[in-house]
């Protein structure tokens, strides 16, 4: 996890004794700043996207790929090392949305950021309004129907990783 690593490495603390507890890029920017955030979601992207690229390297299927995918935000909310209790994914889901469909993601991001400011920080509501747009700028482009509904089933993967927190 770059959240818990980099916090420790930069202040000797743990973020997940820190503000919301999530080892995430968000919460690390709220209490530790702008620039160790900066080297987690680095990390975090980069983790969504070596997924990817490995998956490709090996000249996985298509659903294989997207499988190779929702493991590493799986593995990003849930890691084995730091007793399951991980950040919520998002930006382990861009860098596999980025090395998935790059061109299309880049396009999406502005839409996403605006609804996710606009609205106070919702994840929720951006993932909701830009991900249907997304999964349509890759559908116009012809890719394999995996990669078209990739958004959908990360965004659901996210979704039933949370539900505990929200129970």
């Amino acid at each position: 996890s770059g959240a818990i690593l980099v916090s420790r490495w930069w202040s000797g603390r743990d973020i997940r004794t820190l503000g919301d507890a999530n080892a995430g890029t968000a919460n690390v920017a709220r209490h530790l700043g702008v620039k160790p955030a900066a080297f987690v979601a680095i990390v975090d992207i980069a983790k969504g996207s070596l997924a990817i690229l490995v998956a490709h390297a090996l000249r996985a299927p298509e659903v294989c790929t997207v499988l190779a995918g929702v493991a590493a935000v799986l593995g990003h909310r849930f890691p084995l090392y730091f007793r399951f209790r991980g950040g919520r994914g998002l930006a382990t889901t861009l860098g596999v949305l980025l090395a998935l469909t790059p061109r299309q993601t880049l396009m999406a991001l502005p839409l996403y950021g605006m609804i996710y400011l606009g609205s106070g920080g919702s994840g929720i509501l951006a993932t909701l309004l830009a991900f249907p747009v997304l999964m349509l700028l890759i559908y116009w482009d012809g890719y394999d129907p995996w990669i078209i509904a990739a958004p959908m089933i990360l965004a659901f993967t996210t979704a039933v990783c949370s539900l505990p927190e929200v129970l």
